[in-house]
């Protein structure tokens, strides 16, 4: 999985159109085909549903869960948190 895509593609979106319903889930369709998953609407709801949880202020926990399960390491989200503190 090539996180740098992945963040950059995230990153396109602007923030406004994070909460828009369509663009998230395709965002979240686009990243797991750069990450050579092929996720199911069932998941890409869930993924879009825990997300909108996290930015209302939610816990990030169940994402991360989420995420180990279909495939991300340990070191990926910790790329991932380093490259997040960057900015």
């Amino acid at each position: 999985m090539d996180i740098n895509t992945i963040i950059k593609l995230v990153q396109s979106v602007p923030p406004d159109k994070l909460t828009d319903e369509k663009t998230l889930k395709k965002v979240i369709k686009a990243a797991s085909k750069e990450a050579g998953k092929n996720f199911s609407d069932e998941e890409v709801e869930k993924f879009a549903k825990d997300f909108r949880n996290i930015a209302k202020g939610g816990s990030p926990l169940s994402l991360i869960s989420a995420l180990l399960k279909n495939g991300v390491s340990k070191n990926q989200l910790n790329d991932i948190a380093k490259k997040m503190n960057k900015k």
